[in-house]
């Protein structure tokens, strides 16, 4: 109901934008952008 996703990674530096992308298992989907702090 309530999905938490969580990662790491590394290459980023601060103001570089991140995407994340998805569909989920009842065929809806999203996507949400930010800026790394």
């Amino acid at each position: 109901k309530n999905p938490y996703l969580s990662f790491k990674f590394k290459g980023a530096a601060k103001g570089d934008k991140l995407t994340i992308s998805w569909v989920d298992n009842k065929g809806g989907s999203d996507s949400v952008e930010t800026a790394i702090k």
